[in-house]
């Protein structure tokens, strides 16, 4: 932001991006915080951790949904060996 307001650059404060901060504020960063400890706290730590893997996954996802991002055999490739990880560790033995 530093760097940003040097050049010349300086965030016009607006309701609609006061409520973008707010917004940013509460969902992503504390919301999902709590929802993603409750869910390792069900499910336990060796299985709640493996969750951290599909971040990539939902970022390939949404990109291409509302980025209208191209899909690559890599993100393809990545989200199977992700897939196969969680298939491998959730089966029942």
């Amino acid at each position: 932001m530093l760097i940003e307001m040097e050049i010349g650059r300086v965030m016009i404060v607006s309701t609609s991006s006061l409520m973008a901060v707010i917004y940013i504020g509460i969902f992503p960063s504390l919301i999902s915080y709590f929802l993603f400890n409750r869910g390792t706290e069900i499910v336990g730590p060796s299985h709640g951790g493996l969750f951290m893997h599909l971040l990539p996954v939902w970022t390939v996802v949404l990109s291409v949904l509302f980025l209208e991002e191209s899909l690559a055999l890599y993100h393809a490739v990545g989200i199977a060996f992700v897939a196969l990880g969680m298939y491998i560790v959730f089966r029942k033995p």
